[in-house]
């Protein structure tokens, strides 16, 4: 039984069914508040087919049972799971105590330092990066662009913003998800108009040769076309995601992937027919369509 709503229950709920055991997986269903649940339908999805069960609800209690246990399910009939082995993947939260971090005047809240938007804590001399400043993606991916903001303002006292949201969200499984910059719900709660942009992997010729047509491309951008987040569900979307990433983070408008050149065929090719979506809605402007028409008059 794996317990929890983060990336390494999904991963490893996959992996130890791929490799032969019986896995339940409890408590995935809170992971939808923080990804796009269109996308995380596929994953959830891909988890059936591969005979994870994956039950709507939490857990009541646990009751060893020698070498095992009885997992008890918070349902109606208090459905009994026998486990051979429970595994807690319900995230991360960073351990400072022993620090004495207010000795320091570092103001911490429920064990993680309070910090400013350049990444420094209550004391100024002091920043935070990696896991201790508790966003709950992988360290390895916020050292890479923390360490750089932070040398930059300490050394340079050039001025830095860190926004999370420019940052990659990935679950490693098959097929993987990737994900950057806001979901549908968050831009519609920002944002007045948006438009959304899909692109099925069934309809993408690698994914097909690959027998991997179970996915999406899906950009949000203003009605103007400024990518505001992107998420895809396909083979190797941890890599098909980077120039998305680079998008959101430069402020760039989605008919720029449109005319990007990728290698045919390839997974690539998705993303490019997403942000085609864009420039033909474009081209159904009534402005557009008279432009076209004057055009065709001066021949």
């Amino acid at each position: 039984v794996i317990a929890g709503h983060d990336r390494v229950a999904f991963e490893l709920a996959q992996g130890f069914r791929r490799m032969g055991s019986e896995v339940t997986l409890v408590g995935s269903r809170k992971i939808v508040a923080d990804h796009d649940p269109e996308l995380l339908a596929f994953i959830t999805a891909a988890l059936e087919r591969d005979g994870v069960l994956m039950p709507p609800v939490e857990i009541d209690r646990l009751e060893p049972r020698g070498m095992a246990m009885d997992v008890i399910l918070d349902d109606p009939h208090r459905t009994v799971v026998r486990a051979s082995h429970l595994l807690v993947a319900a995230g991360r939260r960073p351990f400072v105590e022993g620090l004495a971090l207010d000795r320091a005047g570092i103001r911490c809240v429920d064990g993680t330092p309070v910090l400013g938007a350049d990444l420094r804590t209550s004391n100024r001399r002091v920043f935070a990066i990696g896991d201790v400043t508790g966003t709950g993606i992988p360290a390895a991916t916020l050292v890479t662009v923390q360490v750089n903001l932070v040398l930059r303002a300490a050394f340079l006292r050039q001025p830095m913003r860190f926004d999370i949201t420019h940052l990659p969200r990935v679950i490693r499984t098959r097929p993987a998800f990737a994900a950057v910059g806001l979901t549908e719900d968050q831009a519609r709660g920002m944002h007045r108009t948006i438009r959304i942009h899909r692109w099925p992997m069934a309809e993408n010729e690698r994914a097909i040769a690959l027998e991997q047509p179970h996915g999406l491309v899906k950009v949000v951008t203003t009605l103007g076309g400024r990518v505001l987040g992107a998420g895809i569900v396909a083979p190797h979307a941890d890599e098909l995601i980077a120039p998305w990433t680079l998008a959101i983070a430069h402020g760039l408008r989605i008919d720029a992937l449109a005319t990007m050149a990728v290698p045919q065929p390839s997974l690539g090719e998705a993303g490019r027919r997403a942000a085609l979506t864009f420039v033909a809605t474009r081209l159904r402007s009534p402005w557009i369509k008279r432009a076209l028409g004057v055009m065709r008059l001066l021949g």
